[in-house]
């Protein structure tokens, strides 16, 4: 339940996953080769104005796409500064035309490079972000190249883009710490700690199933030789009675298999049941996970295919005089 947990907490559902890095803790290069790390498919700068109000976005149309839910950017135009507007988001008061937003300016040895001020156009794009998100407060869309060179805002955040998958996001994570390894990296929206406290779980579930599967089956082993050395004269008996082979091996099949699929199949169930109750009693959003389902019903059909070939040998055709005259 631990891992459902967990899990739970590190997983997104946006189609994205964004990385707030704060651009005095980055030099020039630094984020040159965090823009073009792999695993990153968007980029923007995001600015505090002054005012507190919320924040200009330093973009250009393609990369708010990428940075946004798919198909939500409309009206976009590259070359000129446009009001922004998420439904979601309440920035209604301040992305008003003619709202004039002032913005601090620093060079790259971070000394003040006096101020930028920008009005809010009557030309609005709307789009939707990410919940959550850092471009929920951006109430304005700036061109880059409206700064000039080696100028930045005094409160930038660099904003990366990139896939939501769990694995994924620890992979970016490390390749960016590789790039800027003093840097605070805030993956928006996760809790770093419970991405972490998963790798280990599932770590350690891991191991303890290999082992368990490992015990199984040398149990499984043993209890159907000693089954096969019980059953001896029996085959062999039925055998001597005309029984055909085929139908020996059907038999033995059936008596090991019915079991077997029994307690597995009710095995599956139970543990599904348990998991989606404890969703569900946890306010969590996903009522039934159906992630790993298919791959654990292949597991248990493995086992029934396994079993059922370690069965065949026990209704072989030969013969021992011995054991009848035991019989």
């Amino acid at each position: 339940m631990r891992l459902v947990e967990l899990d739970q907490m590190s997983r997104r559902t946006a189609p994205n996953q964004e990385y707030e890095v704060p651009f005095q803790q980055v030099t020039a290069e630094q984020r040159a080769a965090m823009v073009k790390a792999e695993g990153i498919s968007g980029n923007a700068v995001a600015a505090e104005v002054v005012s507190r109000d919320g924040d200009i976005l330093f973009a250009t149309c393609a990369e708010l796409e990428k940075l946004a839910m798919p198909g939500t950017v409309r009206g976009c135009v590259d070359g000129r500064p446009l009001a922004l507007h998420d439904p979601f988001a309440h920035t209604e008061g301040t992305t008003q035309p003619g709202t004039t937003h002032l913005v601090k300016l620093r060079n790259e040895a971070g000394q003040p490079a006096g101020s930028a001020r920008f009005t809010v156009p009557e030309e609005t794009v709307t789009f939707a972000a990410v919940q959550p998100s850092a471009l929920s407060s951006a109430l304005l869309l700036v061109p880059p190249k409206t700064l000039l060179p080696g100028v930045h805002p005094a409160s930038a955040k660099l904003v990366l883009g990139g896939a939501p998958e769990p694995e994924a996001i620890q992979a970016t994570l490390d390749r960016l710490a590789g790039i800027a390894p003093t840097a605070q990296i805030d993956p928006v929206g996760i809790v770093i700690e419970s991405l972490r406290q998963l790798s280990i779980v599932k770590g350690l579930l891991g191991t303890g199933m290999i082992l368990g599967l490992v015990i199984g089956v040398a149990a499984f082993l043993v209890s159907a030789t000693d089954r096969a050395m019980d059953r001896r004269r029996r085959t062999a008996t039925l055998t001597l009675l005309g029984i055909r082979t085929r139908t020996l091996r059907a038999a033995q099949c059936a008596q090991v298999l019915l079991p077997l699929a029994v307690g597995i199949g009710g095995a599956l169930m139970a543990g599904r049941l348990a998991e989606s109750s404890y969703l569900v009693t946890g306010g969590g959003a996903v009522f039934w996970d159906g992630e790993g389902l298919p791959l654990l019903l292949l597991s248990g059909l493995g086992v029934l295919a396994v079993a059922g070939l370690a069965s065949l040998p026990m209704a072989r055709r030969h013969l021992d005089p011995e054991l009848l005259r035991r019989d």
